[in-house]
């Protein structure tokens, strides 16, 4: 672990880094993040990127076209057999994405469909211009506009040979390149020619200046146009494929790196990647597209500006007052000049053994070297001074101008300096008193001992071994503070020892209780990453840095990546070292931006949301409510977790790569939907929408009324409807009664109608005549018949129908009693044709009837 130099002679930390550095100034790949086909580009061969509206990079490939919200790729796929690779994207007013296929074709993203703008086709590719609600393209003959509302053509301009290669629109005008440079005023009223050199290729513009370029048999030339002025801008033997402005600083893209051109010095980067289009977003980031690597990100312009790549892998750093020493794995010690920039090689071991640590004395002016099996001190010029070896030694401090203290696997004890044996030191007596190994005088044979950090101050040792952490003083005193503490690592801020352990935990010693304490950080050990610096303790949560003040976390405004080893102040200057990099951070520039991030609702249910922060959908019973949603943020240094509530309740933590929200069976109501960040504890609403869950027409309040009043209305009708039945069968009850009892009364006069009183009167009077005359025989048989009569009447009345021999029965009775009545006076005779006749109910009433009229007029 490095330890820190400073004039009172604090001792510097160590930390072993294994990555590579080299001090090669001209070699930079500036700290950045790659997205390619791995993370699900559809191929490395990005031909250009561009941000929308919205914030969502939009890239074309050979595949086609791409969205990118900062996690994940979203691909839009025309299913038609033709090539759709392409270039130049751009937007229209309705938030259409466009391009153009390198085969002339134009497409656009119309609600996440793509399309193609049918009858149009340029004869190969041109690029084209959208202005306002004006599409222009070069089809092969003519300049034509479409009008975006319509997608019609509006107007042409003939230019049957002008060979177009590319379209720009500047200052309110058209500028074309092909066979010349040509400006052409908006209406196509007005052309003028710039330029006829040949092998004109293309013309640009980066919204500030514009640029053609042209191509010789040994060069690319560009040149700045400014009205009619042409001004060369560049020349070499790379063709230039974009120009991006920034701070007076040119952003040239090539297929052999990222040239930077400030001030007519350039400066090639990041020369692995052929870079097809550059821009920097509002908040300073630098977003690439390359030809065989995907996407770019840089986060911020000055990684671009100060930054160094180094070769070798660093083991060991020490900082002084305006220098840097840093060690390397091939035994190698290089000096840094932090005020100008400049580095030299101080030291390189013949064998290019590791150093594993070193520190520096300045009062010596000699650095003591630790290699595997060997301490060695040297002098800055390279000059070996002394070693001691096979003691396997691990970290080594400065006591006093006499001694140095070194840690080994087999145990501990002193060094002393070759150049003042005789100087006396508080250490002596204990220097007497050890072993003495070679030069090397052990302390104590504890093993495995770890790290070393001594206080000026307080005159005390402090070593981290395998069994704890031990102190010792000057008198021999030795006390171990806390028993079952390992520490890894110890280090010292000005004269406060702080460790690590080996779960991430910091520590800080209490001299008057004489322990070490444990330092409370609010957040998880697994999440921090402690950053050793000249003259703080920084740690890293994600990519926000925070220093310990008076034993507690504050949020600095730095911003940096996940890399990052050392940090160290000079002025206004932050130096930073991580894995292979050093670069410089301007104090006032390199505050930390607050980033937008941003929730884009993609639908809710499958419905697509409008321009208000209001979405219905229909109830239906048992139905989940799902909310899909984009998250945006391309901020490539945030460490923000979305959250989420409902209703003003709990927040709930969203995982990440999580582009959905489910809520199970939501009633009919309103819910407010709240999205926000958490970023160094605190959230922040970044989106806020309704969902209203549409009460079913059965359960609103107006369907309820007038159910209700139709439900009164059935009612009404249904008592309307029994009170008309009921009164018609109480007719038809009435009716029937009626009826029976006109029937009872016809049946009664049909009885009556056939047993005439007088009939009965005679026929009683007949058979009173016989009993007086004492003729009971004819009184018995006039009885007998006159009864037979009366059943047969009796009978006959309840038919409905009576048949004709039973008719000519009754008749034949009847005549013989009113013969016997009459004493044999007639005679009569009965004949009938046909026996099976049926006769009416009543017809003997018509025969007796006729019978009574025949014989009153025989009487």
């Amino acid at each position: 672990m490095s330890k820190f130099y400073s004039s009172h002679f604090s001792i510097t930390l160590l930390l072993l880094l294994p990555n590579l550095i080299s001090l090669n100034l001209k070699s930079q790949i500036p700290i950045h993040e790659r997205f390619d086909v791995s993370k699900g580009l559809h191929d490395n061969t990005a031909y250009d990127i561009s941000l929308d509206y919205n914030g969502f990079l939009w890239i074309t490939t050979d595949e086609g076209i791409q969205r990118f919200d900062g996690n994940k790729f979203l691909s839009f796929i025309y299913t038609d057999n033709i090539n759709k690779s392409g270039s130049c994207i751009q937007f229209d007013y309705r938030g259409r994405v466009w391009y153009q296929s390198f085969d002339g074709h134009l497409f656009y993203v119309e609600n996440d469909t793509v399309k193609t703008l049918q009858h149009f086709k340029a004869k190969n590719f041109t690029t084209f211009r959208i202005i306002d609600s004006i599409l222009t393209f070069y089809n092969g003959n003519s300049l034509v506009k479409v009008n975006l509302k319509t997608l019609n053509i509006i107007d042409q301009l003939f230019l049957p040979n002008a060979e177009i290669s590319s379209i720009v629109f500047f200052k309110n005008s058209y500028y074309i390149s092909g066979n010349g440079i040509f400006r052409i005023n908006v209406d196509f009223k007005k052309i003028d020619t710039l330029d006829t050199r040949p092998g004109i290729i293309s013309i640009f513009t980066n919204d500030n200046e514009l640029f053609y370029q042209t191509k010789s048999d040994i060069s690319y030339e560009v040149y700045k146009l400014a009205d009619t002025t042409k001004i060369l801008f560049y020349s070499d033997v790379v063709r230039i494929n974009w120009i991006d402005l920034k701070n007076n600083t040119y952003y040239i893209s090539t297929n052999l790196g990222l040239q930077i051109q400030e001030r007519n010095k350039k400066n090639y980067l990041m020369t692995d990647y052929k870079f097809s289009k550059t821009f920097f977003d509002n908040y300073g980031q630098l977003i690439a597209s390359t030809l065989n690597a995907g996407i770019l990100i840089i986060p911020n312009e000055n990684d671009i500006k100060y930054f160094h790549n180094l070769k070798e892998n660093f083991t060991s750093t020490i900082f002084t007052q305006n220098k840097i020493f840093l060690a390397t794995e091939l035994g190698k010690i290089f000096e840094f000049d932090i005020t100008n920039k400049k580095s030299k090689l101080l030291y390189a071991d013949v064998y290019k053994r590791q150093i594993n640590h070193f520190i520096f004395n300045p009062n010596y002016n000699e650095f003591v070297i630790i290699l595997n099996n060997e301490v060695k001190i040297i002098h800055p010029d390279g000059r070996e001074i002394f070693s001691v070896e096979n003691v396997a030694p691990k970290s080594v401090t400065i006591i006093d101008d006499k001694y140095y203290f070194v840690t080994a696997t087999g145990g501990n004890g002193f060094l002393e300096h070759v150049f003042n044996p005789l100087k006396k030191s508080i250490w002596d007596s204990l220097y007497d008193a050890s072993e003495k190994v070679n030069k090397f005088r052990k302390f104590t044979n504890l093993y495995r001992n770890r790290d070393v950090i001594f206080s000026s101050i307080h005159k005390k040792i402090f070593i981290s071994t395998n069994t704890g952490v031990i102190i010792a003083g000057s008198n021999g005193d030795i006390s171990a503070p806390n028993p079952n503490l390992f520490l890894k690592e110890l280090f010292q801020i000005k004269d406060d020892i702080y460790g690590i352990d080996f779960k991430n935990q910091l520590y800080k010693y209490d001299y008057k209780r004489n322990i070490f304490n444990p330092i409370k950080i609010p957040y998880s050990k697994n999440d921090v990453r402690f950053i050793l610096s000249n003259n703080s303790i920084f740690f890293l949560i994600f990519n926000r840095i925070y220093e310990l003040k008076e034993g507690k976390p504050v949020e600095t405004d730095l911003v940096s990546n996940q890399n990052i080893k050392y940090i160290y102040k000079f002025k206004d200057i932050f130096l930073e070292i991580s894995n292979s990099h050093l670069s410089y951070k301007n104090n006032i520039s390199e505050r930390r931006i607050n980033f937008p991030k941003k929730i884009i609702i993609n639908h809710v249910n499958g419905k697509r949301p409008n321009d208000t922060e209001n979405i219905e959908i229909k109830y239906e019973k048992g139905q989940d409510v799902r909310v899909n949603y984009t998250f945006l943020n391309l901020d490539k240094r945030s460490t923000s977790r979305l959250y989420y509530r409902i209703n003003q309740g709990q927040w709930n933590p969203i995982l990440s790569g999580t582009d959905y929200l489910l809520f199970p069976s939501l009633k009919p109501d309103k819910y407010t939907i709240d999205f926000a960040i958490k970023e160094f504890g605190k959230l922040d609403i970044i989106k806020a929408f309704n969902i209203i869950v549409t009460t079913p027409i059965y359960k609103q309040t107006w369907f309820l009324i007038l159910f209700q009043f139709f439900i009164l209305i059935l009612f009404v009708l249904y008592v309307l409807w029994q009170i008309r039945l009921l009164s018609k069968k109480n007719k038809l009850v009435t009716e029937k009664a009626e009826i029976e009892k006109n029937l009872a009364l016809m049946t009664l006069k049909s009885i009556k109608a056939q047993m005439n009183p007088h009939f009965f009167f005679n026929a009683l009077n007949t058979i009173q005549a016989f009993i007086y005359a004492n003729d009971k025989l004819s009184a018995t048989q006039y009885l007998s018949k006159f009864s037979k009569l009366t059943r047969l009447i009796l009978e006959n009345s309840e038919a409905e129908q009576i048949d004709l021999a039973s008719e000519l029965k009754t008749i034949a009775i009847y005549l013989e009693l009113e013969k016997m009545r009459f004493v044999n006076n007639f005679e009569f005779d009965i004949c009938t044709c046909d026996d099976e006749a049926v006769l009416k109910e009543g017809s003997f009433f018509l025969s007796v009837f006729k019978w009574y009229l025949m014989l009153q007029k025989m009487n």
